[in-house]
């Protein structure tokens, strides 16, 4: 009951607990078992909260399991405590982007210690990578990030061969008359059982189209995520021209059926 009351106190307010483990501990009767689970809870929280008491903790522990090992070089970065955090045999997390975030702070640990060529020798690595902590490194390096820009190629043929289909012939009459919404809801109907290139095919004819959005959500189908251009576009949609028109030409153009509800206040050139 004491260890889960105080493991509650922990998440709490940790460093009261840890003020009040240090001086009252002695008082209960704990097993070595129980002292450890305490301990380990204090120096994580810690750790969580990015106090500088952190790293500490972690050294008062009897041993380390791999997540507190994890953790007590992170809490050396707080403090930064080079040394500690690229000490041999500290565990690398599993996963791309912790890998990355990993061998950074390596890289960082290794420059201050005086182990620039190593340090410098993992930027170079990291700075090939198209991600946040191979753009750090880049930027240290002072080089070009790599955007690893690969464009999906679309052909005239490929293209033809795509939108005579039934139901990208719907679309295409949907975008001639101008109605943007149906069109845009029918593209879905069309590439819903698309797969491989022709799926990259459509993902580009719908950049080309400018609808950014809907090339980006199809692209994404096929997770191909090389085409920068694409799944980043800053380009703007050509704007239509609009023209106010007087009211005795938007009644005879209503009458002469030219112009319908809701355009009736302008027309687009």
């Amino acid at each position: 009951m004491f260890t889960y009351a105080k493991k509650r106190l922990v998440s709490a307010d940790v460093e009261s607990a840890a003020r009040l483990w240090d001086t009252q501990s002695s008082a209960f009767k704990l097993s070595a078992a129980q002292i450890h689970r305490i301990e380990r809870a204090i120096a994580l929280q810690l750790a969580f909260n990015k106090s500088e008491l952190a790293y500490a903790r972690f050294n008062q522990l009897t041993k380390l399991d791999a997540t507190t090992r994890l953790w007590a070089v992170r809490a050396a970065l707080i403090e930064h405590n080079w040394r500690r955090t690229g000490a041999p045999g500290n565990p690398s997390p599993k996963g791309k982007k912790e890998t990355e975030r990993w061998r950074y702070w390596q890289a960082k640990a290794l420059l201050e210690t005086n182990q620039r060529e190593k340090g410098l020798a993992i930027f170079k690595q990291l700075a090939n990578e198209r991600s946040y902590y191979g753009f750090l490194a880049a930027d240290f390096l002072q080089q070009d990030y790599a955007l690893g820009n690969k464009p999906i190629q679309l052909n005239e043929q490929d293209k033809s061969r795509l939108l005579s289909r039934q139901k990208f012939a719907v679309v295409s009459e949907f975008k001639a008359l101008e109605m943007e919404k149906e069109a845009q809801q029918f593209w879905w109907e069309a590439v819903r059982n698309l797969k491989g290139d022709d799926l990259l095919s459509a993902a580009k004819i719908a950049q080309q189209w400018h609808w950014h959005r809907l090339a980006i959500l199809t692209v994404s189908r096929a997770k191909y995520w090389d085409d920068v251009a694409l799944r980043f576009s800053i380009e703007k949609p050509p704007s239509k021209k609009v023209v106010l028109i007087n009211p005795l030409e938007k009644i005879a153009a209503l009458l002469e059926g030219r112009l319908c509800y809701p355009n009736y206040f302008y027309r687009t050139n």
